[in-house]
């Protein structure tokens, strides 16, 4: 549930939910090898198993109390940093049992691409193109950061106009207030220091506001 919020033509019209076409390179194409992943069949699976250990079934995971605990002592986080780190928390793990393994920076990945799931035969093409930014403008928009990034709302005259719009919307009203005069930008979610609570980032922008 990232979110950005974005300066554009008041005349801006793009489909809300879709990903900006100038953030999706043309050139991406999936190493066959493995199918874009940048990792062995044996390296995905281990992702996919520490993920399921990690996050309780709310998180979208089976949970293991004693492999939680234990991946929270390796990684020295606590439970609610270790969950709102997302994905970013699967790979801490893994990097900490690949380092106290012995194994090498790269272990895992795929020989064909070297971990980056690209075609090697469309790696130089796809490493010389570069985004375009949506027009920009007096307009107020939000944006999602999710995917590689996209509209989420209409274009709004005004930042109290979206405001309003993000609230309507459902949005924590101080904490959308606090977003759209504030940073502009916050991640997915957010663990709340002393609270034993994990926000979405919106929400955590009221609590942060002026710290």
């Amino acid at each position: 549930m990232g979110r950005e919020l974005k300066r554009v033509a008041l005349d801006f019209d793009f489909e809300l939910g879709e990903t900006w076409t100038g953030y999706l390179n043309p050139h991406y194409k999936r190493c066959p090898a493995c199918d874009g992943s940048g990792a062995t069949e044996y390296l995905r699976r281990l992702n996919a198993w520490i993920g399921e250990m990690i996050y309780p079934l709310s998180y979208g995971g089976k949970g293991n109390k004693e492999l939680q605990a234990f991946f929270r002592k390796i990684c020295k986080e606590d439970e609610h940093t270790l969950l709102s780190l997302g994905s970013s928390g699967v790979f801490r793990v893994l990097r900490v049992l690949r380092e106290a393994a012995g194994e090498p920076e790269g272990w895992g990945w795929c020989e064909t691409c070297k971990g980056d799931g690209i075609d090697p035969s469309a790696k130089e093409a796809y490493e010389a193109w570069e985004p375009t930014q949506p027009p920009e403008g007096p307009g107020w928009q939000l944006w999602q950061t999710v995917s590689e990034g996209g509209p989420v709302s209409p274009v709004c005259q005004t930042a109290e106009e979206l405001t309003e719009w993000m609230i309507a919307d459902g949005y924590d009203p101080a904490g959308a207030k606090a977003f759209v005069h504030g940073p502009g930008w916050c991640t997915s979610m957010v663990a709340i220091p002393g609270k034993g609570i994990v926000v979405d980032g919106v929400t955590a922008e009221a609590y942060f506001e002026g710290k």
